[in-house]
């Protein structure tokens, strides 16, 4: 919805040629569907998944949390319950960067999204959210 390119003289989307990017039908579909969707997607998911586990935050290790919560903390450490929440956001940021940057280049986009892994890669080798397997 937003890959738009410069052609004759119109930003037209590059899946479909005869598409020119914000004008018709177009304007109100990105604005007004695909925007409203990416934020409800990329904040309000990992907000309510934040918010459900705050709330059972002690019942944790119940047998009904387990079952209903359990496939989102269960390999982190206790008190890395919500890892799975920067994740989501890892996932959420690597998109960002290869839907809104795709006009920089893909030299940009490559030394970006290196930049970020290292970034993570980081955060995670320093917090060791991580159970221990068992041997």
């Amino acid at each position: 919805m937003f890959n738009c390119k410069q052609y004759d003289g119109y930003n037209r989307m590059e899946k479909d040629l005869q598409i020119v990017c914000y004008e018709g039908p177009h304007y109100y579909f990105a604005y007004f569907l695909a925007l409203p969707c990416i934020f409800l997607w990329s904040l309000g998911i990992p907000f309510l998944i934040y918010t459900l586990l705050s709330k059972e935050k002690e019942q944790l290790k119940t047998e009904a949390c387990l079952t209903k919560f359990g496939f989102l903390y269960t390999g982190y450490k206790p008190n890395r319950f919500t890892w799975e929440i920067f994740i989501m956001y890892r996932k959420i940021i690597c998109l960002v960067i290869a839907i809104f940057l795709s006009r920089a280049g893909i030299i940009v986009q490559a030394l970006i999204l290196i930049l970020f892994m290292i970034f993570f890669t980081g955060l995670n080798a320093t917090l060791r959210p991580y159970k221990k397997s068992p041997k």
